[in-house]
C-alpha cells in the first residue's frame, strides 16, 4: 500500500511570531537573570509557553500580578489602553509584543468615522478581541462583535457599518457572514479578512484536506488560527482530524490504515516541533507527495 503525506505549506512560525519571540529572546539577553513578567501567552502553544518558563519567564493574567517596577511583556495578541494604563500606574517596564498585523486593524477600526457603527466578526473573550473593543469602547465607537453567522442574524437593521474581522478568522466563516451582512446592512464598508499568513494556511489545507483520510494539525486545540485549519479540513471533506504538539503525539496503530495524510501547522507552532512531527510520520512509511 502506497502512503502519502500532503503538507500544507507554507508551516512555521508567521513573521508575527517571530517578531514576538526575538523581543521575548532580546529580553532574556538585556536582562541577564531578571524575571520577565509575561502577560497572558505570548502566543497561544503549550511548547512556547514551557519553553519560555524554562528561560525564567512567568506568565500572568493580569498586570496587577506583577510586582511594581518590573519587566512585562504583552503577548502578540495585544492589550487595550486599560491594561497599558494599569501598568503605568504601576511604573512597570513594558515590551510590547503585539503582531503588527493586529496593530494595522486596530489602526483601520480606530480611523473609521465615529457615526459609522463597526462590526467586528470575532471571539470577545479572545486576546485580540477584547484588546481592540477596548480601544474602541474608550473611543467612543459603536462596535458589535459578533461570533458566527447566528450572530450576524441576530444584528439590527442597519444603514451603513464597517465590516472587520479578528486576523485568524476562517476565510468561508468570513464570506458566510458577509453574505449575512449583505441582507441586514445597507451600505457594508468592508475590510474583513485574515491576515495573509493565516489565510496562506487555510487555503493550502483546503487543497490539501480533499483528498487525506485524516487530517494532523500541529498545534495547540487553544489556538485559534490552529482551530481554523481544522475548520478548513472539515469543510474540504475529511471529518478525520487531530491536533498534534508533539512527535510522541503521533501513534503508529492510527495512521497504519491511513492511506493519504495531510498535515497542516498554525503560525504559532514551532518549525523543530514540526519537522520532528514529519520525520516520524515518514519513518512510518509515508513518501512526501508531489505539491
Amino acid at each position: 500500500m502506497t502512503k502519502i503525506l500532503h503538507i500544507a505549506r507554507p508551516i512555521g512560525f508567521c513573521n508575527g511570531v517571530k517578531h514576538a519571540m526575538k523581543l521575548f529572546e532580546d529580553l532574556v539577553q538585556a536582562n541577564s537573570g531578571k524575571t520577565i513578567y509575561v502577560r497572558h501567552e505570548l502566543v497561544h502553544n503549550h511548547a512556547v509557553t514551557q519553553a519560555m518558563k524554562d528561560k525564567g519567564a512567568i506568565f500572568v493574567q493580569d498586570v496587577e500580578q506583577v510586582p511594581k517596577g518590573a519587566t512585562v511583556l504583552i503577548g502578540a495578541h495585544g492589550c487595550g489602553p486599560s491594561v497599558l494604563e494599569s501598568c503605568s500606574k504601576r511604573h512597570l517596564d513594558v515590551h510590547d509584543a503585539t503582531c503588527p498585523r493586529v496593530v494595522r486593524l486596530r489602526n483601520a477600526m480606530a480611523s473609521c468615522d465615529h457615526e459609522l457603527p463597526i462590526v467586528l466578526l470575532g471571539d470577545y473573550t479572545h486576546p485580540e478581541v477584547y484588546g481592540i473593543a477596548d480601544y474602541l469602547i474608550k473611543q467612543k465607537h459603536d462596535v458589535y462583535i459578533i461570533r458566527n453567522c447566528h450572530e450576524a442574524e441576530c444584528l439590527p437593521l442597519m444603514d451603513s457599518a464597517a465590516f472587520f474581522s479578528q486576523t485568524t478568522r476562517c476565510i468561508t466563516e468570513i464570506a458566510a457572514v458577509r453574505s449575512i451582512l449583505a441582507r441586514r446592512i445597507r451600505r457594508i464598508d468592508d475590510h474583513a479578512h485574515p491576515c495573509p499568513a493565516v489565510q496562506d494556511r487555510q487555503m493550502a489545507m483546503k487543497s490539501v484536506a480533499k483528498c487525506c483520510e485524516l487530517v494532523i494539525i500541529v498545534g495547540s486545540s487553544h489556538s485559534s488560527n490552529a482551530q481554523r485549519l481544522a475548520e478548513i479540513a472539515k469543510e474540504s471533506g475529511c471529518s478525520d482530524v487531530c491536533f498534534v504538539e508533539s512527535a510522541n503525539d503521533i501513534i503508529p496503530t492510527v495512521l497504519a490504515p491511513i492511506e493519504h495524510l495531510g498535515i497542516g501547522a498554525a503560525t504559532s507552532s514551532p518549525d523543530d516541533i514540526i519537522h520532528s512531527i514529519i520525520s516520524k510520520i515518514l519513518q512510518l512509511g509515508f513518501t512526501p507527495a508531489d505539491e
